[in-house]
């Protein structure tokens, strides 16, 4: 089976990230040595004011396929996903995040899912469980717009405890179903995605995962609120 993470990318080497990109590509890589499986990791590149790009340029690979895509202009965190569910090759595609706050492990689960039930199309993340523990921090600010994205996705009947989170998961069968209807605008781009499916008749699994959440963030929150609260 062929496994495809796709991972927006923008100013990754300089902030709060506690490693360098370098190491958290050499986790990822280590990571999958140990299974026998084909992986390949799509870094979608937002021109950055860092050398996140030379960095990504100076990373070798032992085990993942590396592939970089550098957008020629600042799409964002969504359209930059759009960009790589489009390259995506694999039989399995899963959104997944450089700063790896949700653990490598948690990733995983999301692959063993499609590999032991066929029946399996579509996942994503529920970092709201007492199954799984959300650790870290995440402003008030943050966990208000969180709040209000969730009461909008249950007023539009999405099948979701956890609409904000970010790690999805698609079998490629399913994602081409919904590929061309995306548009991808908000930074939560979870509710969108959770919404063509719904359209599409594709159902969605929730998966408990472990989050460490940041107390830095990269979201736009005033423009999110504003994008939210319409």
């Amino acid at each position: 089976m062929k496994i495809s993470l796709v991972i927006p990318v923008w100013n990754e080497a300089s902030g709060h990230n506690s490693s360098t990109i370098s190491v958290r590509l050499q986790d990822l890589d280590s990571f999958f040595q140990k299974f026998p499986i084909h992986v390949e990791v799509i870094l979608v590149v937002d021109p950055s004011k860092d050398n996140t790009l030379e960095e990504i340029e100076r990373f070798s690979a032992k085990k993942i396929n590396l592939r970089m895509h550098c957008n020629p202009k600042h799409l964002g965190r969504a359209q930059s996903v759009l960009v790589g569910l489009k390259l995506a090759q694999g039989e399995v595609i899963i959104i997944s995040s450089l700063d790896l706050s949700v653990p490598l492990a948690e990733v995983f689960n999301f692959l063993q899912e499609f590999v032991t039930n066929p029946a399996t199309q579509m996942t994503i993340g529920n970092r709201c469980t007492s199954k799984k523990k959300r650790t870290g921090r995440r402003s008030s600010w943050h966990l208000t717009l969180e709040n209000i994205i969730a009461e909008k996705a249950k007023r539009k009947d999405l099948a979701a405890a956890d609409p904000a989170c970010s790690i999805l998961g698609f079998r490629k069968i399913a994602l081409d179903k919904i590929l061309s209807q995306l548009k991808l605008s908000s930074w939560f781009y979870g509710p969108e995605l959770l919404l063509v499916a719904q359209k599409n008749g594709i159902p969605v699994l929730d998966i408990p995962i472990v989050c460490n959440d940041r107390a830095e963030s990269k979201i736009p929150l005033l423009r999110e609120y504003l994008r939210n609260l319409i």
